[in-house]
């Protein structure tokens, strides 16, 4: 006698003994559908930018539809269906309680399947299955780390607590120095204090001096000077060349991008305006109000190109799919530039699904069938043609980096500082020069009054 359970194990009973054999497999066996027509729907998200499938010119546009489109096509193959084809371009999301694009076909009982992935939320399960996950996408925001000289002064940086203080203390000796030249009269007519601090100046700035010491001691005290300004000069020039090689780590995480003067863009795709505008909490809602909100519509950028060639030329930041950005970037980035990129992810998309209208019978079978088409190697084939790596730094310490005004807006801005000094004193000593003159003449007349 032969008993099957409900769970499927077999029960061979005898009059001495029980005996509980292996449990039936259960095997999908129905692989032929025999040419049935599926309604099937089709998001092309840029339809302006769209040619076709395959094509290798636009591969950043749609990337999620073109790279699961191939699949599905070999599953209609596999499972023998065919597809009447509903092309609509937004992939559908909840807005005031109704839904549009091809979630709005789902509700209205228009379509059995989508053509390729979209993510898993769970207000779509009313009327979708989840069937296996394909390709992730992510949504990281680019930029380049700012020059060091952009957010500090690099004149400054060499110089420690401990260097300043030594620079002081060998100023108060050299003038300490200079002063014991005084017991010489004909050295104290000819030197001022105003001399000696002009003459520590140009030892420090390798100008020389106008100062001529005819005494033996004062020529070795002239000579240690400037032996010793010459090898701090050689020391801070290393330093700084140092530093305008270096790449700065100013900005590591998403606190730092907002306190930056950086400004941030989005590319301008439904999935990251829906989310920012309905679901904007923590994190997201801080980066909305302060780096977004208070610049509208130019806050978003349609065209990825043009925000990545801001990235490029300015102090930018885009938010992109990773696909589209690094594709970008491999065709318009030099190395130096590359060396320079960081990222930042702050919007997680959803694990991307091909969904099925609920309750279909299909749903077990394109599963375990798409699942077939990862373990044979068709999707890494799409992974590799359809997401490219990221971008790779190459060479980087090969090339010295060109040195522009951000590197010396220091510089300029102590030359403008000391020219303005200048011009003030300049005019100041005009004007004392007339009221001297003018007091000079006064008083002259009033002498030569007096004898008369």
């Amino acid at each position: 006698m032969l008993e099957v359970s409900m769970f499927g194990a077999a029960f061979s009973q005898n009059s001495s003994e029980l005996e509980v054999t292996k449990k039936f497999h259960t095997k999908l066996t129905r692989k032929n559908l025999k040419g049935i027509e599926l309604r099937c729907a089709l998001v092309i998200s840029f339809p302006e930018k769209f040619t076709y499938m395959s094509d290798p010119r636009n591969a950043n546009v749609d990337v999620a539809t073109k790279s699961t489109y191939p699949m599905m096509i070999n599953l209609g193959f596999d499972l023998n269906y065919t597809c009447n084809v509903l092309q609509t371009d937004s992939y559908g999301w909840l807005v005031n309680g109704t839904w549009d694009g091809v979630m709005a076909l789902y509700a209205k009982d228009k379509v059995d399947l989508l053509l390729h992935q979209t993510s898993m939320r769970v207000d779509r399960m009313q009327y979708v299955e989840f069937t296996t996950d394909l390709f992730p996408i992510v949504v990281p925001i680019i930029y380049r780390q700012p020059k060091l000289a952009s957010i500090s002064n690099i004149f400054v940086l060499p110089l420690r607590f401990d260097v300043w203080l030594a620079c002081l203390v060998s100023m108060s000796i050299i003038w300490l120095s200079m002063l014991s030249q005084y017991v010489y009269p004909e050295i104290r007519e000819r030197m001022s204090y105003l001399d000696i601090c002009g003459f520590i100046c140009g030892a420090v700035t390798q100008q020389g001096t106008h100062l001529i010491m005819s005494k033996i001691s004062g020529r070795i005290i002239v000579l240690s000077t400037f032996l010793l300004s010459l090898f701090v000069f050689i020391s801070y020039s290393a330093n700084i060349l140092v530093l305008l090689q270096s790449p700065s780590n100013a900005i590591k995480n998403i606190d730092d991008l907002i306190a930056s003067p950086m400004k941030l863009a989005l590319q301008d795709v439904r999935y990251a305006r829906f989310i920012f505008k309905y679901e904007n909490k923590g994190l997201l809602k801080r980066v909305y109000e302060t780096k977004l909100k208070p610049f509208g519509e130019n806050a978003w950028i349609y065209d990825p190109a043009v925000g990545v060639e801001r990235v490029r030329r300015e102090l930018f930041a885009f938010q992109l799919e990773a696909s589209t950005a690094y594709k970008l970037i491999s065709e318009t980035f030099t190395d130096d530039e590359k060396c320079s990129l960081a990222e930042i992810t702050i919007l997680h998309v959803p694990r991307l699904t091909i969904t099925i209208a609920r309750n279909s019978p299909y749903k077990e079978l394109f599963r375990q069938r798409l699942a077939f088409q990862g373990e044979n190697g068709l999707k890494a084939r799409e992974n590799i043609r359809w997401f490219p790596k990221k971008p790779i730094c190459e060479n980087s310490a090969s090339k010295l980096k060109s040195v522009g005004l951000v590197e010396i807006k220091s510089a300029l801005l102590i030359l403008i500082i000391g020219s303005g000094i200048s011009l003030f004193i300049f005019l100041l000593e005009i004007i004392m020069y007339k009221l001297l003159k003018n007091r000079n003449s006064n008083n002259t007349f009033f002498t030569y009054t007096c004898n008369m």
